[in-house]
């Protein structure tokens, strides 16, 4: 057990480790791990997710979870006076924040199925037009026939 290789699945992000060596493993050609110094970092779960990673908090304090362990009842403190970064390995993976800045945060937010139904109202209130209503009159007064060309109008218009 002098060379026991840790192996996580790509998608975690985590590189393959040995325990006798700390630099990231690869495959070779040969399908061999061999140590490798140029493995681009992993990458960020915003990154993983297609999302650019957004420059925010650029003021706000950050502290290692180890710290955040060590110390949790300063970091309680610290965050009722304003927002903290929980980072590790020099990442930021959380925030903490006072209730009362988490419930400001949630206020704050848009009910998306507001947002849908605002949009609806405001579109069908447009389509309140004497041209709109002659069109749907003729629409549920048309032949079949009609209906049957309009079909075949708009599929070769469309």
């Amino acid at each position: 057990m002098s060379n026991m290789t840790i192996i996580y699945p790509s998608h975690t992000g985590y590189p393959a480790m040995t325990s006798n060596t700390s630099k990231p493993l690869k495959r070779g050609g040969s399908g061999k791990r061999i140590p490798s110094t140029d493995r681009p970092s992993a990458r960020t779960r915003s990154q993983r997710a297609g999302r650019k990673p957004r420059d925010v908090g650029t003021s706000i304090a950050s502290v290692s979870s180890t710290q955040a362990k060590a110390s949790f009842r300063e970091l309680i403190q610290q965050a009722k006076r304003s927002p903290v970064f929980v980072t590790v390995h020099k990442k930021r993976e959380a925030v903490v924040m006072s209730v009362d800045d988490y419930e400001q945060l949630l206020a704050n937010q848009r009910d998306p199925l507001a947002d849908m139904a605002e949009h609806f109202d405001a579109m069908v209130a447009r389509m309140q037009t004497a041209e709109h209503a002659a069109a749907v009159d003729a629409l549920f007064n048309a032949t079949p026939e009609e209906l049957g060309e309009a079909a075949v109008l708009a599929a070769n218009n469309g």
